[in-house]
């Protein structure tokens, strides 16, 4: 992920472009041929569209962008699931993302009078 990252925010190179994914799994000591071969079949295509149709249908996902903010560092649905997590769907104005990070803020006061 930090090579893959470095690609998109430094070199401003796309992480869901073939070349630098290969790029970047050569970097980090996997084998790129075996990767370019993974990505040219469809061992997994049956198993990857299932996974995504039962994560959005499941989520509730209905639009792009998806935020998701969790209360417990490593909680949220795409995590270990624990925790309370608050999602907003689509872009949003600033009072969207106001309502809620005051909803989130409640939560936390609310966790902290148990």
């Amino acid at each position: 992920m930090d090579a893959l990252g470095k690609c998109h925010f430094q070199s401003k190179t796309s992480a869901s472009d073939r070349s630098t994914l290969l790029k970047c799994a050569s970097e980090v000591g996997l084998n790129s041929n075996a990767l370019e071969t993974f990505l040219n079949g469809d061992e997994l295509v049956d198993e990857v569209w299932h996974s995504y149709g039962h994560t959005i249908r499941g989520m509730g996902i209905h639009s792009i962008p998806l935020f998701l903010f969790s209360l417990d560092k490593n909680g949220g649905p795409f995590r270990d699931g624990k925790g309370e997590t608050f999602a907003h769907n689509g872009s949003g104005s600033a009072e969207n993302f106001l309502d809620v990070f005051e909803r989130a803020w409640a939560a936390t006061k609310q966790t902290e009078t148990r």
